[in-house]
């Protein structure tokens, strides 16, 4: 019994030792459990946060939307586990402020209030001039060409200018005074030395000797429209009688005188000895910004959505680009009914679109294939990579010249590929073709596989190399008598600088 009950104080004893032992566990859970909650709440508290979020819905949560994002407004029970660096920088206050406001937005683009003349529109690229200053203007003017370029003088500014084969320009900053032009020598034959104000500058300066040359002509006085921009000015020969109160003959109205189209944007003016001429492309610079100089032609073409060919220009937007610099056969040309053109020039997804107007007053078709030019017809010359290649004088791979003729009795057009090498031969391009009483019209596409581009290589704003010339025959014989130019700086058929610049519009 002794031990028995021994036992049984025994057992009592260790079943009251191992009660006090977990009663003093729960306490010990629950001191620890509430110092980590009071210890959390004090810090984010400290912090300004809301305490971190739970894993779980709490019943009696209440969830509120914060820029686009809910949370939860109910306090975090004992047990989350989450730690407090979520609550740093609770993400959903961030989308109070919406990002769109702090990002800088686009420059609006200047809104021009002066408009730009239509005679000068052609020539005009907002891009590159900005806006008008004033309307444009009919003055009295100088100029005088060169080897390599040509010299101007404007009396509404009384300055002279500079201006070379690769599109540089300055104007002069030194007056003449009258002194007499220094000696440099017996001019080469067919060349002269300047006299007067352009003489003084050509011969005192090195610099612009050099580059310029020998002049090429006489200096003649004429009127031009001209038109100042934000960035440089535009000018076209005007044939009005006379725009000077002494009545000074107008050279422009002379047959023999060459439309003169200028322009002279900030971009390309170049201090005297040069620097800086002519940019090239480069991450600020587009290739659409590549032009040749402007007296060489500057042709916009605008987008069509369709064409009939038909010989009818009805479709056409209208704005004709003369023809009319004769560039060989000078003392065979009687004047503009013995030859002479306007065109215009549009784009299609198809191809390039030419309508054209030839005044023509004796019809003499010339041989087939190579030799078609022997005769009365077109040639379009057209460079693909202009920028690319801007200063090579000999055509290559990039470069394409088109030959297109009537056909005896105006049937049809004739088409024939001459450059690159590589592809010459005959081409059959749709067209229409009719006869007039000054001569034939016609109108002609020319798909882009001509010229190897491909879908997604023709765009908007987009400049290539372009010129068209006519050609004459009045003789019973194939030969090719007289030619007119877009471009008054033509000399050849095979040289890409002496071509005007083709520009795709939107």
């Amino acid at each position: 019994m002794e031990d028995r009950d021994f036992d049984i104080v025994e057992e009592e004893h260790e079943g009251a030792a191992r009660t006090w032992i977990w009663v003093a566990i729960v306490a010990l859970v629950a001191v620890f459990a509430f110092g980590v909650g009071a210890a959390l709440m004090l810090v984010s508290n400290r912090l300004g946060g809301q305490g971190p979020a739970a894993t779980a819905t709490p019943p009696n949560a209440t969830r509120i939307a914060i820029g686009g994002t809910a949370a939860l407004s109910s306090t975090p029970a004992l047990t989350v586990t989450l730690t407090p660096t979520a609550t740093l920088a609770p993400t959903a206050t961030a989308t109070l402020t919406p990002t769109a406001t702090l990002s800088p937005t686009a420059t609006p683009e200047a809104v021009c209030t002066q408009p730009v003349d239509d005679r000068l529109a052609p020539l005009y690229d907002k891009s590159l001039y900005g806006c008008a200053l004033g309307m444009a203007q009919t003055v009295w003017a100088a100029w005088q060409p060169f080897e390599r370029g040509a010299m101007l003088w404007r009396s509404d500014t009384d300055r002279a200018y500079v201006f070379y084969d690769d599109g540089a320009w300055f104007p002069i900053e030194e007056r003449w005074d009258g002194a007499p032009a220094a000696d440099r020598g017996n001019p080469p034959p067919d060349r002269q030395a300047p006299t007067r104000g352009f003489g003084y500058v050509w011969s005192r300066s090195d610099a612009i000797f050099n580059r310029l040359g020998w002049a090429t002509d006489q200096e003649r006085g004429f009127c031009a429209l001209v038109q100042d921009f934000d960035r440089g000015f535009l000018l076209n020969s005007s044939n009005v009688p006379s725009c000077t109160d002494e009545g000074l003959y107008n050279q422009a109205t002379a047959p023999e005188w060459r439309e003169l189209r200028l322009a002279a944007p900030e971009e390309r003016r170049v201090n005297g000895s040069g620097q800086g001429a002519m940019p090239q492309p480069g991450p600020n610079r587009p290739a659409s910004a590549i032009v040749r100089p402007a007296n060489q032609g500057v042709f916009p073409a605008p987008r069509l959505d369709g064409l009939i060919l038909d010989a009818d220009f009805g479709e056409w937007p209208g704005g004709w680009q003369p023809i009319n610099a004769i560039v060989f056969g000078l003392d065979k040309h009687t004047g503009p009914g013995d030859l002479s053109a306007s065109f215009q020039v549009a784009w299609l997804e198809d191809g390039l679109a030419l309508a054209v107007r030839v005044n023509d007053d004796h019809f003499q078709p010339g041989p087939d294939g190579t030799a078609m030019w022997q005769g009365d017809g077109l040639e379009v010359q057209f460079d693909r990579r202009l920028a690319e290649d801007f200063t090579s004088t000999q055509a290559d791979d990039d470069d394409y010249q088109i030959g297109i003729a009537p056909n005896e009795g105006y049937r049809g057009l004739r088409g024939y590929q001459w450059l690159p090498f590589s592809k010459e031969n005959t081409l059959a391009l749709p067209h229409a073709v009719t006869a007039t009483d000054q001569g034939y019209d016609l109108e002609v596409l020319i798909p882009w596989e001509v010229f190897d581009l491909g879908p997604g290589e023709v765009e908007a704003n987009r400049a290539f190399g372009f010129n068209l010339s006519v050609s004459d025959n009045d003789s019973d014989r194939p030969e090719q008598e007289t030619v007119a130019s877009a471009s008054a700086a033509r000399t050849t058929h095979d040289n890409p600088t002496e071509w005007g610049t083709l520009r795709l519009l939107p």
